[in-house]
């Protein structure tokens, strides 16, 4: 099966069938269905797209962000909190990852936060709000990767590296367009900011 060309939303349950139909299996028409296939296709989804977004991309990372911490001077972190990175130039004294369910600075062995700090985080993005250029990618490598884990499967269905190659292009070519054009904007603030505007 081709790759979809990512030019709209895929949802949950059109990701998971594409996944099954790569082993030759029917579609079904609720993820809720006893089903061990199923279970692996959201699993394979689940893997790939958590493995994507670890590297951090333009959807799902913030820069200068606000963390705060709580009444006892920890910072908590919420599950959906894959990273979260300082600048070196505004917290020399500072180093700073995610141990547990706190933020955790290493340069003073420390789990305390007197004061908010300004990070770059990188978040674990829901299927349903990813954009459409990650969820064909996450679909075409999970459906790979649930062919390899079976015996069942036939050609006619299945994606191949071609698929993937050419999911994984339009992924970066969508990531290099949206940032270029956020450098562009920013770089118009900036302009605007130093004339006064």
């Amino acid at each position: 099966m081709p790759s979809i060309t990512a030019t709209a939303k895929i949802s949950e349950l059109e990701a998971v069938n594409s996944v099954l139909a790569n082993i030759g299996q029917s579609p079904v028409n609720d993820l809720t269905e006893n089903s061990v296939d199923i279970g692996l296709a959201v699993r394979h989804l689940s893997s790939v797209s958590r493995e994507l977004q670890m590297r951090g991309w333009s959807f799902n990372t913030d820069t200068k962000y606000t963390l705060s911490p709580n009444t006892d001077d920890k910072i908590a972190i919420t599950d959906d909190i894959l990273a979260v990175d300082l600048d070196k130039t505004d917290y020399p004294e500072q180093d700073v990852v995610i141990r547990g369910s706190f933020l955790y600075n290493r340069y003073d062995r420390s789990y305390t936060f007197t004061g908010d700090i300004e990070a770059d985080v990188t978040w674990l993005i829901a299927w349903d709000n990813l954009p459409p250029h990650a969820q064909n990618y996450i679909m075409v490598t999970a459906g790979i990767r649930m062919s390899d884990d079976t015996e069942a499967g036939s050609a006619s269905h299945k994606f191949g590296q071609e698929d993937q190659l050419h999911a994984w292009n339009a992924f970066k070519s969508q990531e290099i367009d949206t940032n270029d054009a956020n450098l562009v904007r920013y770089s118009r603030s900036a302009s605007l900011r130093r004339r006064g505007w």
